[in-house]
């Protein structure tokens, strides 16, 4: 993931927040396309995941629920960096206008948080993100930065393997994904979990030696 984002940003910037958000989050390609910039609450540090792009058209996520995924601190400052940019460029292009046809800065503003986060860049700058495009650009991507060829989704699956490599719950990570339910979690990544079921057994194993030394200390209390 670090040698992707880090080409990235030296190969083509313009990618780099939607990168960071995917491999920071584990949102789907479509829940990526369709974020808006109200959908980002800074000063609660997460994402309100409320719409998917899917087979062309916008609804609601895959499951049926909008869903919080947290914010990373990297994430958010990236985030917040490109809303600046974006805010800004919208206000210059608005002072370009003649005095009476300028709207206020606050509409102005609020146009642009209603806008798409992720969109194309120059010369069709600011449209909405063709996915079969996108997958393009991430390929390209990892050619550049010499990875073995991956789908955009498996970014997913390496988000919720590296939290399951930090010892989060499985509980955690299919509030961040958005699954259905925590078993389509444990079948998918339950095997993932180091040495689950091993240290399962050794706390078996305490238990009755614990068991047997209080046995043994009750008995010579009673001969006593």
């Amino acid at each position: 993931m670090k040698t992707l984002l880090d080409k990235t940003v030296e190969k083509s910037p313009h990618w780099y927040p939607l990168l960071l958000c995917a491999t920071r989050t584990g949102m789907r390609e479509g829940e990526l396309i369709g974020l808006k910039g109200i959908d980002l609450d800074f000063r609660g540090q997460f994402i309100e995941v409320q719409r998917i792009l899917s087979r062309g058209e916008l609804t609601t996520p895959k499951n049926g629920k909008t869903r919080r995924v947290d914010m990373s601190g990297q994430l958010k400052d990236v985030l917040q960096e490109l809303l600046s940019k974006k805010r800004a460029a919208a206000l210059r292009k608005e002072m370009e206008k003649p005095a009476g046809e300028r709207r206020d800065a606050a509409t102005v503003v609020n146009e642009v948080m209603e806008e798409w986060l992720f969109t194309t860049p120059a010369p069709r700058a600011g449209k909405q993100l063709d996915p079969s495009n996108l997958r393009k650009v991430f390929q390209s991507l990892l050619t550049a930065a010499k990875l073995r060829r991956i789908r955009f989704h498996d970014m997913r699956h390496s988000f919720a393997s590296l939290l399951i490599g930090q010892g989060e719950s499985l509980a955690y990570i299919r509030d961040q994904l958005g699954h259905h339910s925590i078993q389509i979690t444990v079948d998918t990544y339950g095997h993932l979990v180091p040495g689950g079921n091993r240290q399962a057994v050794d706390k078996l194993d305490d238990l009755s030696s614990k068991t047997v030394e209080r046995t043994e200390l009750d008995e010579r209390a009673a001969e006593a």
